[in-house]
């Protein structure tokens, strides 16, 4: 896999984390985002060359408010892909990146998986306002944990109820 402009997709499924790398953007996407070019042009009377962009990263950045470091971390990313930050696609300047050093670092990993299951998180606030009769599903979303846990965890899977209260007793 050759050094590139590396893209982070983060997924909260199950506390799971997926980094993606691209390699490049498939040229239909390049064309689609041409025509787009094209069309802003036509309706706002300026050239493509004078395109004004809404980016998220990079010395384009429109939106405020994003992190110091998430921008940090957004131009190692560019500085070691070795693009300039005014060539990069609109694509390319609102999606953060992942420097290709961090990649390499997470592929010499030990990816062995050690647990079946792993659940951290709240649950004795919502069996509280049960027990209130307050009956929302925000409330009894978590219904099926307690059981699930009983016939399905083990003693190398993890849970981690983190808002127990006061006579809670270990399962």
């Amino acid at each position: 896999m050759s050094r590139s402009f590396s893209c982070s997709v983060m997924a909260g499924l199950a506390l799971t984390q997926t980094v993606l790398a691209f390699q490049g953007i498939p040229q239909a996407l390049l064309q689609e985002e041409g025509k787009q070019h094209q069309l802003l042009a036509a309706h706002t009377g300026h050239s493509e060359q004078q395109h004004f962009r809404m980016c998220h990263w990079g010395p384009e950045q429109f939106y405020s408010g994003l992190s110091g470091r998430a921008q940090a971390v957004w131009n190692l990313a560019l500085e070691e892909s070795g693009l300039d930050a005014y060539n990069v696609s609109d694509y390319a300047c609102n999606v953060p990146k992942v420097p290709w050093s961090w990649i390499e670092k997470i592929h010499t990993m030990d990816h062995t998986k050690h647990r079946s299951y792993n659940f951290q998180g709240a649950y004795m606030f919502s069996v509280v306002h049960q027990q209130l009769g307050d009956m929302r599903p925000q409330y009894t979303a978590r219904n099926w944990l307690i059981d699930f846990v009983k016939e399905n965890f083990t003693d190398i899977d993890l849970l981690k109820i983190s808002d127990i209260t006061a006579g809670y007793k270990p399962i």
